[in-house]
């Protein structure tokens, strides 16, 4: 079976701005039936003074009549803005003698979501200093291009379409030693905002997960659509079946924000990020997203961020230069999809604001609701996931703050050389991230062989390597590239490299476009001083390269 991950979305023409910092109360939301010290815990966590602290006068951009509704946007819905904690509870109580009803609220952030009329106007609602509408949000569906489990076992070529399986925690640099110590996480509370967790999963086995249900409506918190338990087992994920987790001793808060139809709206996003920061959570792990820049959203993403969290978001599969909310914000790390041979996935949304990258292509993760059932899991969705579990599993081993500075500094650097909108910084590399300090480390590494395309007011196409130090110390080497054409000819070129820790180089050659074709093969190397190879990569072009 193929795991669904990110749906198509409709497009927004409007987006009405309200710029929100949070407001000075917390809220209580509703809980799974009989889990009290879920709510117990997360309601003490909420009217904690800290918590008050951290929430600073609303600062809007002003109001407007609503006219029409735009496109993503709930008909006859609107989420209004408050200038204080009294106000939002002046309007709460008169709201249905002003034929407004009430759909929820948060008072952490001074917002209510309500349902209106065609007249409505934020202007006329004593206190209100804001309005925008409140956009639906789908369960992630399958992606493009992904594959079906069948397919994921026997497919090995394609760039974009090489499955990951079971080797995610490798591609990150996780060392079979580390991961067989089991020991990844431990301490440190991750978020994950989803469809609920099936937690009698074999791979869940002895996992520490507890519950907040956001979504409401349902007997419990159970995952029937079973998108959230293949998230959960990528952080969580204890080997069983082949499902590895990044963060298999982490304490896991699974914040369910679709209700059992796998519907959700940016205001339920919104509630359970202020929900998992309120519970403490270091980390936030977001796999669902929305094209519209969303008012109620973005306050909620400020309130976790000051809360401490590191937010983790799935940069979104309909393949645009885009990238979905909340992973569009500032402060979030966005995180895009790799395949086994860590060539960036065909759906996997880019931009220049993209963080990192991540397994997303066939990744081995937990099924459906039956207890020992493996899937391949393909988006996105896999990929963030993934991020925040390394982040998780490396605050427990680090007294100090791990974000996305850490995280972009020590990655792999594919692609271009430096920062891209395909690959942003790079692959996430858990042993770079983790690596103590002082470590004296040589590591000059042959990232990626591609071929650019003429374009840019380039004349011809080049074949091109990003060589990269990896490692703590300043590295002197030789690089050497050479092509290999259909016909038997063989075109070689090479120099010195001189590069500082962390820093990257690109190397090529331009090539006729008519030789630039299926067969040629490309080789790449790094040389020592005395010829010794230590790291090289190649790449066979076929006709879809």
């Amino acid at each position: 079976m193929t795991f669904p991950d990110m749906s198509s979305r409709a497009k927004t023409a409007f987006v009405l701005a309200v710029l929100l910092i949070a407001g000075t109360t917390a809220a209580l939301f509703p809980r799974r039936s009989g889990d009290s010290a879920t709510t117990n815990a997360a309601a003490a966590t909420q009217t904690d003074s800290p918590e008050r602290a951290r929430r600073a006068e609303a600062t809007p951009a002003g109001t407007r009549a609503f006219s029409g509704t735009p496109a993503g946007a709930l008909p006859g819905e609107a989420v209004l803005f408050f200038r204080d904690t009294a106000a939002l509870e002046a309007f709460l109580k008169n709201a249905a003698a002003r034929g407004l009803k009430i759909l929820g609220a948060v008072p952490a952030l001074n917002a209510a979501r309500v349902s209106v009329g065609e007249d409505f106007d934020a202007a006329r609602i004593p206190g209100a200093l804001g309005a925008d509408f409140n956009f639906a949000v789908r369960v992630p569906a399958t992606p493009p291009d992904a594959f079906s489990d069948a397919e994921a076992r026997d497919v090995s070529g394609g760039l974009g379409r090489v499955p990951v399986g079971e080797n995610a925690l490798a591609q990150l640099g996780v060392s079979e030693e580390k991961r067989a110590a089991s020991s990844l996480g431990a301490g440190v509370k991750i978020a994950l905002l989803d469809t609920g967790v099936f937690a009698g999963h074999a791979s869940l086995r002895d996992a520490k997960i507890s519950v907040i249900d956001v979504a409401g409506g349902a007997a419990d918190t159970a995952d029937s659509l079973a998108h959230g338990t293949a998230v959960a087992s990528l952080i969580a994920g204890n080997g069983e079946n082949g499902v590895f987790g990044m963060a298999a001793n982490a304490d896991l808060l699974a914040v369910r924000v679709f209700d059992g139809e796998g519907n959700a709206t940016a205001f339920e996003l919104a509630r359970g990020l202020v929900a998992a920061a309120d519970a403490g959570a270091r980390v936030i792990s977001v796999s669902a997203g929305l094209d519209a820049d969303s008012a109620v959203l973005r306050a909620a993403v400020e309130y976790a961020l000051r809360a401490g969290a590191t937010i983790v978001a799935a940069a979104g599969n309909e393949g645009v230069t885009a990238l979905s909310f909340p992973a569009g914000y500032a402060g979030v790390i966005s995180v895009g999809a790799v395949d086994g041979a860590n060539a960036s996935a065909p759906f996997s949304n880019v931009g220049e604001n993209l963080s990192v990258v991540a397994p997303g292509v066939a990744v081995t993760a937990a099924g459906t609701s039956a207890a020992d059932a493996a899937t391949a899991f393909s988006g996105t969705s896999a990929a963030a996931p993934l991020v925040a579990g390394t982040l998780a599993a490396a605050l427990a081993d680090s007294a100090g703050t791990l974000g996305a500075d850490a995280l972009e500094a020590t990655a792999d650097d594919f692609g271009a050389p430096g920062r891209d909108a395909e690959y942003g910084a790079g692959l996430v590399n858990f042993e770079r991230l983790t690596r103590p300090a002082g470590a004296r480390v040589s590591d000059v590494s042959v990232n990626d062989v591609h071929c650019r395309r003429a374009e840019g007011g380039r004349a011809e196409p080049a074949v091109f390597a990003t060589i990269q130090n990896r490692g703590t110390l300043w590295e002197d080497c030789a690089f050497s590239l050479r092509i290999v054409f259909a016909d038997g000819t063989i075109s070689a070129t090479g120099g010195a490299l001189r590069l500082s820790p962390g820093e990257s180089a690109g190397r090529g050659a331009g090539v006729p476009e008519a030789r630039l074709r299926e067969g040629v093969l490309v080789e790449a190397k790094i040389l020592d001083a005395s010829g010794a190879v230590l790291s090289d990569r190649s790449l066979l072009l076929r006709s879809a390269d």
